[in-house]
């Protein structure tokens, strides 16, 4: 059985504004199911990491969506190793 883990990421760049800017501290937990239409954290298995919302999910393949500037992408499932949901988000602190 497997534990749920807890994790933040900050967001290194500014292509999720309005959303998530960068700075921005995204809380993620490993049990929690993705959603299509919320915003996710796609590892990779090269060990990238990028959080986009998730427009679709297909046999072969999701479909995800940047923010700024609008774009679109489909990434093979061979290149995904996890999706998770985000689901909380700091505001930008300018220190």
């Amino acid at each position: 059985m497997s534990k749920a883990a807890t994790f933040a990421v900050r967001v290194p760049h500014d292509n999720m504004e309005p959303r998530h800017h960068a700075g921005h501290w995204v809380v993620f937990e490993t049990d929690e199911e993705p959603i299509v239409g919320n915003d996710v954290l796609v590892e990779m298995h090269d060990g990238g990491r990028i959080v986009w919302r998730l427009d679709a999910v297909h046999d072969s393949e999701i479909e995800i969506a940047g923010y700024n500037p609008p774009v679109k992408m489909r990434l093979p499932l061979t290149h995904v190793s996890a999706l998770y949901p985000v689901l909380w988000s700091t505001e930008y602190v300018d220190a």
